[in-house]
């Protein structure tokens, strides 16, 4: 694996995180190139910084080495979406748009792409599945449910890249990832099943709805 696939980190810190030093992109960075694991470093402050870094800059990477990409971000995020340092919401719709193009490029070679978010609410990112129609734009995804400390999503996904380019079962990797860091707010998710049960949701959601609509115009024709 370790010939085959590198980590392509994306890295927005707010502008009190990157005074303070405080950026857990670099710092996963240093680890990866003490393990020896290929990587590509790319601090954005802007959404125009995050094309560059998401196009060109992992073009470039993938041309030069010959190898497919695992995008990590780490940022500030929500619910709603990430933050750029300057202060700009990137929505999981337009990061969906974003992202597309790569997921498209690796299907060519038959490969799908796997996406960590190290952010707060970082599992919201499977809205991007949630679409009636479409591809998905991701196999994988890991994120946490809940707000996070870097220190803990720094740990995290240290763990994780590690033993996943050692070999290890993916799953594996996931669940020692929630040991290490002492946080089990982390969740591994397929696209595919995401956007299953998003769309078996939303049928059975017309369908109780379209029941209850009836049986009130029912109730009120009677008591007419």
């Amino acid at each position: 694996m370790r010939d085959k696939v590198f980590v392509h980190i994306i890295e927005s810190p707010s502008d009190e995180n990157m005074l303070d030093g405080l950026t857990e992109g670099r710092s996963l960075a240093s680890a990866l190139e003490l393990a020896g694991i290929h990587h590509c470093y790319n601090l954005v402050t802007t959404e125009k910084s995050l094309q560059i870094a998401l196009y060109g800059r992992l073009s470039e990477e993938i041309q030069k080495n010959g190898m497919l990409p695992i995008l990590h971000f780490s940022m500030h995020g929500g619910t709603g979406g990430i933050q750029l340092t300057d202060n700009k919401i990137i929505t999981w719709h337009e990061l969906y748009q974003l992202i597309m193009p790569i997921q498209q490029l690796l299907q060519k070679y038959s490969l799908d792409l796997l996406i960590c978010m190290s952010s707060c609410y970082g599992s919201f990112a499977t809205q991007m599945a949630q679409i009636k129609e479409g591809d998905i734009p991701f196999q994988f995804l890991i994120g946490n449910r809940d707000m996070i400390h870097w220190s803990d999503a720094a740990v995290a996904y240290i763990t994780f890249y590690h033993l996943l380019f050692k070999g290890f079962d993916p799953n594996y990797c996931y669940e020692t990832m929630k040991l290490a860091s002492g946080n089990d707010q982390f969740e591994i998710y397929n696209g595919q099943q995401v956007h299953f049960n998003w769309i078996t949701y939303n049928q059975q959601f017309k369908q109780n709805l379209a029941r209850e609509v009836a049986t009130r115009l029912k109730q009120r024709q009677i008591s007419y």
